[in-house]
């Protein structure tokens, strides 16, 4: 036997028939495109890789396929979306098998997805699949190319989705923060500025209400130093005065038997005490003599 070369002006480059004894599968109408008119050439021609016509053996050899792979990180999901399956009465082997790789990895994309991205993904699959029932068999090649795409679209979604938790987990962190800033400031602010900003606080449920809410309560707690600051003040210019007096009245009463360098800071101090009622003034004049 003879093998002929295909012919240069093949309608297909991808498709390499070879004809053996001289027979040209194209010409015959016994031939397997003869017998499937509705497939296209291409389709045709990969239906089955050898076709046995008596003496006759025709050889179509199938182009390079892109594989099938699963994407590292898709995880396996357990309820996912049904794939549809290719139904054509001369479906090829190399179909069905890139078919049976392709279908668990394009549902697991398609549960990744929600809502109208699931359903526009699921339409973009049942396209390519209903395109390969009616004959057209090197449309599988696009099997590849939705799984591509279908793992950006879940990519993304994950994206989304962790910076929505970014978000949700720091805005719960300032509303603990501000929780605590508020009970802080019970019993120091009036009762009427305390409902308020605990209202407020309730009330706020975005990150920039939740700023509005931080700077008003920073603003009271600055009040509020402010404040106890000024009564801190006062109450040690009190001290200091009434010590300078007890000082004074203590000079004025010194006896020449006490020390110099340690009696006037003792008269001081027993004065003090005296008049501020810690000690009665005959407890005072009995530990004199002792």
């Amino acid at each position: 036997m003879t093998s002929l070369q295909p012919q240069s002006d093949h309608d297909d480059p991808e498709i390499e028939p070879t004809v053996m004894n001289g027979t040209d599968s194209t010409a015959d109408p016994d031939s397997p495109q003869a017998a499937h008119p509705d497939e296209d050439e291409s389709s045709a021609a990969l239906r089955r890789r050898t076709s046995r016509k008596g003496r006759q053996t025709i050889v179509f050899s199938v182009p390079d396929l892109p594989p099938i792979r699963r994407p590292r990180g898709l995880d396996h999901l357990d309820r996912v979306p049904q794939i549809p399956s290719p139904d054509h009465k001369h479906l090829p082997g190399w179909t069905k098998r890139m078919h049976s790789q392709a279908a668990p990895i394009l549902a697991d994309i398609a549960g990744h997805l929600d809502g109208e991205a699931q359903e526009i993904y699921l339409g973009q699959v049942s396209r390519v699949v209903a395109m390969i029932s009616e004959g057209k068999f090197s449309q599988a090649r696009l099997y590849a190319k939705l799984i591509d795409d279908g793992y950006k679209q879940v990519s993304s979604v994950r994206k989304t989705q962790e910076k929505t938790a970014r978000q949700t987990m720091a805005i719960g962190t300032l509303r603990k923060r501000l929780s605590d800033d508020v009970r802080a400031l019970q019993g120091r602010v009036g009762q009427e500025a305390f409902s308020k900003i605990q209202q407020d606080l309730r009330q706020a449920n975005t990150r920039d209400e939740l700023h509005d809410v931080q700077q008003e309560v920073t603003r009271l707690q600055a009040e509020v130093q402010q404040v106890e600051s000024k009564r801190r003040d006062r109450e040690i210019a009190r001290t200091r005065e009434r010590i300078m007096h007890v000082a004074g009245g203590a000079k004025s009463r010194s006896s020449a038997a006490v020390a110099p360098e340690a009696g006037g800071w003792q008269a001081m101090l027993k004065q003090f005490a005296v008049e501020n009622g810690i000690v009665s003034e005959e407890s005072s004049d009995s530990t004199d003599a002792d």
